[in-house]
């Protein structure tokens, strides 16, 4: 060995397969006298398989790589900021309703409740691809409409503003868009009728299609749209 002498490299983004490889390389190629070395790197997210992982163990792994590695354990997900939001939902006894709100925890195991929605509850967050906001549905008194607000907390701000509210959403890869579904809305007769006669079914009806939506967000999560 080389006694203590440390050379440290600063790699800055790189794939984890590709730098674990170099890595490997470099051990065994090195000499009694090469010097040790630190490496220091960002890479996108992956999984790993440990020497104890199936692939069963992991059912969806989506657009992460998963990369076979020697160590020991099973899998693990390696990846920016190592953050998870979740929903916990309590009981108002006062006013014999639930209340859902959205809570983040880090990897340092503290917690925080990321929303509170007075008068409705928070549901369905969503990650946006670079990580620093979430879209959530809630109805404040509007229908289900889609929110947004920054993973760090704050004020969240309406993304959607449509008659009837919306479905279900995700967000495109670019982090530019979100896409979402809404039901046509009522016809003047169907709410006429039901403001006569209270609500109502009739049987073969015609059916309220829904349809694909997209609302632009820029960098600033100011939202634009949506547009059919």
């Amino acid at each position: 060995m080389s006694g203590h002498r440390l050379l440290v490299r600063r790699l800055g983004c790189r794939p984890y397969d590709e730098t674990l490889g170099d890595m490997q390389r470099f051990t065994l190629e090195r000499e009694p006298d090469t010097p040790c070395e630190l490496w220091l790197l960002e890479h996108p997210p992956v999984f790993t398989f440990g020497q104890g992982g199936r692939p069963e163990h992991l059912h969806d792994p989506g657009d992460i790589p998963v990369v076979r590695s020697d160590r020991g354990g099973q899998i693990t997900y390696h990846g920016p900021g190592q953050m998870v939001a979740y929903t916990v939902r309590s009981t108002d006894w006062d006013e014999n309703t639930y209340d859902t709100e959205i809570w983040i925890a880090r990897a340092d195991g503290s917690l925080f409740q990321l929303t509170w929605t007075v008068d409705g509850s928070s549901s369905s967050p969503e990650w946006s691809p670079d990580g620093r906001w979430i879209a959530f549905a809630a109805d404040r008194g509007d229908g289900r409409q889609i929110h947004l607000i920054a993973v760090s907390g704050g004020e969240a701000r309406a993304v959607t503003d449509l008659e009837g509210g919306v479905g279900s959403f995700s967000w495109a890869p670019a982090g530019d868009r979100i896409l979402l579904s809404r039901q046509e809305p009522e016809s003047d007769e169907a709410k006429a009728g039901q403001e006569r006669y209270g609500a109502f079914e009739i049987e073969d009806s015609e059916w309220r299609n829904a349809h694909l939506w997209v609302v632009s967000v820029d960098g600033t999560g100011d939202p634009s749209g949506p547009e059919r």
